[in-house]
């Protein structure tokens, strides 16, 4: 199972100019095309992420320096997976990468507005 940080960190060899483009996307397309199996939603996050600025670029909308970019930043964002009360995933925009699965206790009262705001 391929993680955010094993995506980022072969990532960061391209930016560094350890590796080419081309080799880069040799290994991303290996290690990424059944990501959605995998388990992980924060390597779903970051697979997309990439695969959306590597289409942008191959398409001719970005320049290789703009791709460098916006790979960096990409590099550089924080990915977090919480589960919040056993809800489907819900996105929370802070930054480009964040999803929030996993679980949290709330008192009955913050649960139970949950629900009126949900039946509303």
């Amino acid at each position: 199972m391929i993680s955010a940080s094993q995506i980022k960190n072969e990532l960061a060899f391209y930016l560094a100019g350890v590796l080419s483009l081309d080799n880069f996307e040799d290994w991303f397309v290996l290690q990424t095309w059944n990501v959605s199996n995998a388990g992980s939603r924060a390597a779903e996050v970051v697979t997309f992420e990439i695969e959306e600025k590597l289409s942008e670029y191959s398409s001719g909308y970005i320049s290789e320096k703009r791709l460098r970019e916006e790979l960096s930043n990409i590099v550089q964002a924080e990915t977090k997976s919480v589960k919040i009360l056993n809800l489907p995933p819900v996105v929370l925009p802070r930054h480009s990468i964040m999803y929030f699965t996993g679980s949290a206790e709330l008192p009955v009262s913050a649960v139970q507005a949950r629900r009126q705001a949900v039946c509303a």
